[in-house]
């Protein structure tokens, strides 16, 4: 998705922020998700997915549709 968004010189920085924004998400989520179950129990998921189907309908409604675009064009 990163090379259809963003033109030759940006793509590092945005892949490095990319990567940095998941090692981050990822320290939260160990570090959140074990005090959360032992206080809700089997329900400690229930915010993940909350937030996850947050995320989907922000992205269904906001990512650009680069299918049809003429600025597109396949290798080959």
């Amino acid at each position: 998705m990163i090379p259809e968004l963003f033109d030759g010189p940006a793509r590092g920085a945005v892949s490095s922020v990319g990567v940095m924004v998941l090692w981050l998400s990822l320290f939260v989520i160990g570090y959140t998700f074990p005090p959360l179950q032992e206080a809700v129990g089997p329900y400690a998921v229930l915010p993940f997915v909350g937030f996850s189907a947050c995320l989907l309908v922000f992205f269904y409604i906001m990512q650009p549709e680069t299918r049809a675009s003429e600025e597109t064009t396949e290798a080959g």
